[in-house]
């Protein structure tokens, strides 16, 4: 596939969280259902 653009990569940074697999909601943080594609 294509490379990531800059602001494909600042998304993911911004989110590093969610791409770690885990899902905030307010104050509540759990794991998320899908695998992290970040470790």
């Amino acid at each position: 596939g294509k490379q990531f653009t800059k602001v494909q990569v600042k998304r993911m940074l911004d989110r590093e969280n969610f791409y770690r697999g885990m899902y905030k909601y307010g104050k509540i943080q759990t794991k998320g259902q899908h695998a992290a594609i970040i470790l």
